[in-house]
């Protein structure tokens, strides 16, 4: 093994591009998450108020409202129109109506009715938005409610017995602050990690084939796992220690809360990086073809950081997914990291992770095996792409449409041959542009976390506490599984991972009740899932608002206040909740949409880099442009091979962002033909962006690390799920350089919300502005490449 290590110690020095390539793709990961979501929670969420009464009481609730930390006030609509529109335009996530009298009607101690609007199509930015707006209407409410009563007499402990009978400690495990960062990097930065060092092992033994170096590899060991792990253990020493490095920073400067043993992490790192190369070799070995195996290879960790569980509970997911989720390596390093760093256990509970993990170092071994196998001449040939380039005269170029029109339908000739020769790029065209939508859609399928397993601790076993934990198993968001007698008991069911929520009554819950002051519950959350939390909260607030009315309107009666004034004092204030163009708040009608816009940005970067990587290997860069057009009007090259892509994504396009939606269930309130004027500018933006970094692509696998990296980078930066009034100026500024996130934004504001092209008129003229300026890129990259093949003397004949 020592031998090997050496060996590949050599290699790794004689050619570091891809080592260094894969390290600034880490450290550019950990800079784009670290300071993309340095807030932890996002903050002065933009929202609006439509002001229809225009007195004292709403401009002080406006006030009020954007005095608070969560949100901002940016504008004051006069109409419902107005704010809709906003709306639609991504420039505001929330707003609030006052309708007309409402100053009044309080003075008259009627109950007006306002009316809260919050975008669900941004699970994030709608959710915080709604939630604060819900939390300055209750103040609000309370505020009159606490006037009237000291008008009666009362002192301020029976005043909030009264307006707050009963009141919810909420307890976050292990994230009392809610901070979202969490969530994200301990699992995605890891994630990336596996995911590069498995495509880069892909690569080398790939690397070994083209050179013709299979057996001198194999057999620098004294047996085939030998060879397999001094191979892997340069990159395994290497990743591990960014890994750990990143971690130092997570529980050190980034104040992440490690409850356990930082080295139970460590180990847990190593087994990720280690079971990511075992597949990779598994992979390789299996498909021999380097340009298959290591498009296999990204579809196959692309579905990793879904399957993990950080951001969609794999509980809830259909049955045979949930099956499937331990294939990924990925899954058991989220499991390790949840119970040591959230719940502090040992090595008692994360043994069963990493066996786990262990186990999968079984598919490395496998495909040693077949690599010692192989015939000599599978292991050592490579295919190659078949030359379809044509025969052309040496003429020049003649100006007039039908010469224009001949000489693009020659290029786009010979670029579709290109294509349909190519099993690679046909795999990632055809396959995973359609695939990826149906795995996202039965991943989410459920939309919602519901019949979350909770536990109650009853220490009051009052008539009180027991009605408030019958409703509470009532509510679709959970289920009581299990009624413990202390705390502690619970929390240990927590920590084995059979409840995801707690709620406690104290001793005294049913005596304050009775002596009609403030009554304490507790409710703990487990914050390993934001889903969790989500769901557990949701079905506890629901309760309490149920219960705190019902106990007030009994309360107030004891007071002299009955009948109708009593309903009008227990809701001084009435709130309408709108939830807009997904009304459930499902995962699916939030995070697909936005996955389905990139899956085609993404399949079409990365089969066009296969192509432009194909052909500078082959030095074939030149060879498949008809020789009277290499230096001569040189942009009908470009159109040519553009109207190809154009040709195959037109479909594919109208089946992902039109035809699947509506098979899904996701929303489609948006009008075709802006969809389609929408989605034009979109596609040309995309093929020219993905044409200018295809020519400085130098191998055909550069793409494919390339694009996998980028694909998790662009679906934050694109605003779907992290907020972009909340990203520095800097990324705000960087995502804008990928057709990806107009696109993104449009379809949603299209699709899901209705809006027209007038209200996407800055997407829209952006997408244009990117198509036509990456098209004069490409040019001038595609007239570079022929400048450097004549200076390097390479004559490149068709």
């Amino acid at each position: 093994m020592l031998k090997t290590l050496l060996r590949e110690l050599q290699r790794i020095a004689a050619r570091p591009r891809y080592l260094i390539l894969m390290t600034l793709g880490v450290v550019f990961s950990y800079v784009f998450f670290i300071t993309m979501m340095r807030e932890g929670q996002p903050e002065e969420l933009p929202i609006a108020i439509v002001d229809h009464d225009g007195s004292y009481l709403s401009r002080r609730l406006c006030h009020e409202v954007d005095a608070t930390q969560g949100v901002k006030v940016v504008a004051v609509y006069d109409n419902h129109h107005q704010a809709r529109r906003a709306m639609q335009g991504q420039q505001i996530y929330a707003f609030l109506e006052i309708p007309e009298g409402t100053y009044a009607n309080v003075l008259d101690f009627k109950s007006p009715h306002m009316a809260l609007y919050a975008n669900n199509s941004y699970l994030l930015a709608g959710s915080l938005s709604y939630k604060t707006l819900a939390t300055i209407g209750k103040l609000s409410a309370a505020a009159v409610q606490r006037e009237v009563l000291r008008k009666k007499g009362l002192d301020n402990e029976r005043i909030m017995g009264m307006i707050q009978p009963i009141e919810l400690d909420t307890h976050l495990i292990s994230n009392p602050m809610a901070n979202y960062q969490p969530y994200v990097l301990t699992t995605i930065l890891p994630g990336i990690v596996a995911l590069m060092v498995m495509l880069l092992m892909i690569y080398e033994i790939g690397r070994e084939r083209k050179e013709r170096t299979m057996a001198e590899w194999l057999a620098s060991g004294r047996n085939s796992l030998a060879s397999i792990l001094g191979k892997m253990m340069p990159y395994t020493v290497w990743f591990t220690l960014l890994t750990i490095i990143g971690n130092i920073i997570f529980f050190g400067p980034g104040g992440f809360v490690i409850l356990g043993n930082f080295w139970w992490l460590v180990l847990a790192s190593v087994l990720l990086i280690m079971a990511a190369q075992s597949m990779g070799v598994f992979l390789a070995a299996l498909i021999p073809q380097q340009h298959m195996s290591v498009c296999i290879g990204a579809i196959y960790g692309a579905l990793s950081f879904s399957m993990s569980g950080f951001s969609y509970p794999v509980d809830a997911m259909p049955a045979p997914l949930q099956a499937l989720a331990h294939i990924f390596p990925l899954r058991h390093y989220y499991l390790t990291y949840s119970d040591v760093a959230m719940f502090g256990t040992g090595f008692s509970h994360i043994w069963p992770h990493l066996v786990a993990l262990l186990i999968m170092l079984i598919p490395g071994i496998i495909g040693g095996i077949l690599m010692v196998r192989q015939p000599k001449e599978a292991a050592c040939q490579e295919t190659h792409e078949v030359d379809d380039a044509r025969e052309y005269t040496e003429t020049s170029a003649r100006l007039g449409l039908f010469n224009y029109l001949k000489d693009v339908w020659d290029v786009f000739t010979i670029e579709l041959r290109s294509i349909f020769t190519d099993g690679g790029v046909l795999l990632i065209f055809f396959v995973a542009t359609l695939l990826y939508p149906f795995i996202f859609a039965a991943i989410y399928k459920n939309e919602q976390v519901r019949n979350v397993s909770v536990a109650v601790v009853d220490q009051s076993n009052s008539e009180d506490s027991r009605r408030f934990a019958h409703k509470f198993d009532a509510t679709p968001e959970v289920n009581v599984d299990y009624r413990c007698c202390s705390l502690e008991e619970a929390k240990q069911l927590m920590k084995d991972r059979k409840i995801h929520g707690i709620l406690f009554f104290p001793k005294d819950y049913g005596t304050r009740m009775a002596e009609i002051k403030t009554a304490r519950a507790c409710l703990f959350c487990d914050m390993s899932s934001f889903l969790y939390y989500r769901s557990v909260y949701s079905g506890a607030s629901a309760v309490l608002v149920d219960e705190m009315r019902d106990v007030q309107l009994a309360r107030y009666s004891k007071t002299g206040i009955t009948g109708e004034q009593a309903n009008d004092l227990v809701t001084p204030i009435g709130y309408d909740d709108v939830k807009l163009y997904s009304p459930a708040g499902g995962f699916n009608s939030f995070l697909v949409p936005a996955l389905l816009v990139l899956v085609l940005h993404q399949t079409m970067f990365l089969g066009i880099s296969i192509l432009f990587g194909t052909k500078r290997e082959d030095k074939k860069v030149v060879a498949r442009i008809p020789r009277h057009l290499r230096y001569h009007h040189i942009h009908r090259v470009t159109f040519g091979r553009s109207l190809a892509y154009l040709m195959i994504y037109i479909p594919l396009c109208a089946i992902d962002l039109v035809l699947m939606p509506r098979w899904f269930g996701l929303p489609h309130i948006g009008n075709i033909n802006n969809l389609i004027l929408f989605l034009l500018p979109f596609l040309l933006a995309t093929i020219y962006f993905c044409m200018t970094i295809g020519a400085f692509v130098r191998e055909r696998d550069t793409g494919v690390i390339c694009c996998i990296f980028f694909s998790v980078v662009l679906i934050f930066a694109s605003g779907a799920i992290w907020p972009q009034c909340n990203m520095p100026g800097f990324w705000h500024a960087f995502a804008n350089l990928f057709p990806s996130t107009p696109g993104i934004q449009g379809f949603i504001a299209i699709n899901s919300m209705g809006a027209t092209l007038d209200v996407v008129k800055p997407y829209y003229l952006t997408l244009w502005i990117q198509a036509g300026a990456y098209f004069l890129t490409t040019c001038a990259s595609l007239r570079l490449a022929i400048y450097f093949s004549r200076m390097r003397g390479i004559e490149e004949l068709p």
